[in-house]
């Protein structure tokens, strides 16, 4: 039993808090192989005078070398974890299949010895506790849920993400949520919020989504005020041999309600060695914007932008459709 806690005193806040609670643990093992179960109950949190009473924590943790499983139930949090592996291990997985998504090179997964295979399922939920205490400032959070499944052999993640309604220090989020469905070698996402409002920012409703056809990413980003498409910018993302090439399609281009003049044979490569722009100039009247390595200006190798008679707003309408914030 711990009773009457500092947590200040304890340096583990600079918030006064003082803590009264039961915990019963039984740890087995080491850092790299062990068994640990924890319930701490009867939670009395004191803090700016008001007490606050958790619900009960439950953890249950077991780490071998061939897998992991954490599971956590409690009101603010319920996590599972389950996997194949140890901790480091996941970790190595996770970094291989980021650096495969960007690479030029090839991941040989018939090689891989003991492939990782990962899920979580996590759910936030709101509480006095959370509200008052340890987010201070957070006014209303929905249940957030998420999902991830992970096949290292495959090179497959599953992702779902979804935030219905947070508002936390007069920043509102409304309906985020993001779905990812990918394999290395054909990717497949959706992202989208309904409005993001903080200050003089409101973000209105943006949809981003992309989809692989024949080994090429077609990407679609769309933002809207009220029911008026107010940016566009449909694009494609392609592997080759030893190179990335991103190229955004003709007639696709809208900013800020006008249709920009896009060439057609636009595109940026990445190499391991380079960046090279072809093309990738964009015009809508006296307004341009030239990205290149050899503008005019300059004289050595470069990369660089260009911009001629380049308003901001065209840009920070984006964030606030109704209320210019540059002229």
């Amino acid at each position: 039993t711990i009773t009457g806690a500092d947590l200040s005193g304890l340096k583990l806040t600079n918030k006064n808090i003082r803590t009264k609670l039961i915990l019963n643990a039984d740890f087995k093992g080491n850092a790299n192989k062990f068994n640990a179960d924890a319930t701490i109950k009867d939670i009395v949190v004191v803090y700016e005078n008001t007490p606050y009473y958790p619900n009960d924590f439950v953890i249950n943790a077991a780490v071998e070398k061939d897998s992991s499983s954490v599971t956590i139930n409690n009101n603010l949090l319920n996590l599972e974890l389950q996997a194949n592996a140890d901790i480091t291990k996941i970790t190595n997985a996770f970094n291989n299949y980021y650096t495969s998504l960007a690479s030029t090179d090839s991941i040989r997964t018939d090689t891989i010895q003991n492939p990782v295979d990962l899920h979580i399922k996590a759910r936030i939920s709101q509480t006095p506790f959370l509200r008052d205490v340890v987010l201070a400032g957070l006014e209303q959070m929905d249940t957030i849920n998420i999902d991830v499944d992970f096949k290292e052999k495959q090179q497959s993640l599953y992702t779902n993400i979804y935030v219905p309604y947070v508002k936390y220090n007069q920043t509102t989020v409304d309906s985020l949520a993001l779905f990812i469905d990918a394999q290395t070698n054909t990717p497949n996402f959706s992202f989208g919020v309904r409005n993001i409002e903080s200050g003089s920012v409101n973000v209105q409703k943006i949809t981003f989504t992309g989809e692989t056809i024949d080994k090429k990413l077609n990407m679609n980003f769309n933002a809207y005020n009220g029911g008026t498409k107010l940016m566009q910018i449909a694009s494609t993302l392609e592997k080759n041999n030893d190179s990335i090439t991103y190229h955004i399609k003709p007639d696709s281009l809208l900013i800020n309600k006008n249709k920009w003049n896009t060439p057609a044979d636009n595109s940026v490569t990445l190499t391991k060695k380079s960046i090279k722009f072809n093309n990738f100039t964009f015009q809508d009247g006296n307004q341009k914007v030239a990205f290149g390595n050899n503008l005019t200006k300059i004289k050595k190798e470069h990369i660089g932008v260009d911009f001629d008679g380049f308003k901001l707003n065209s840009i920070l309408s984006l964030l606030n459709p109704d209320k210019p914030i540059a002229k």
